[in-house]
């Protein structure tokens, strides 16, 4: 036990805090010392990830025309049915397709 009773408390306590700084500040320092010996692997390491990144969004898009072009198609042939001539069993539903101005495909 030491003596010198509330203030050799304080003391400890903030000697101990300074040496747990200097520790973190020194950790700190040998990592920003470790980044900047290495800044061609860093920088390569984000050109990949921005190749990537470029990668992803030009597949991203082309999947993306791909669906509005099959979205459009089916869009296009619900606006314009075509019936199928075989399935035309009288001559009224011919004239009313005519009439409607449907396709009709033979």
């Amino acid at each position: 036990n030491q003596g010198g009773g509330p203030c050799r408390l304080l003391l400890d306590d903030l000697m101990r805090l300074l040496r747990r700084r200097r520790r973190l500040a020194l950790r700190l320092y040998s990592q920003q010392n470790i980044l900047r010996a290495l800044p061609s692997k860093l920088s390569m390491t984000t050109s990949l990830r921005k190749k990537y990144n470029r990668i992803k969004l030009k597949i991203t898009k082309q999947n993306a025309a791909q669906l509005q072009a099959q979205l459009g198609a089916q869009l296009h042939s619900q606006l314009l049915p075509k019936i199928d001539l075989r399935n035309l069993e009288n001559k009224q539903l011919l004239r009313t397709c005519s009439a409607l101005k449907l396709q009709i495909f033979k």
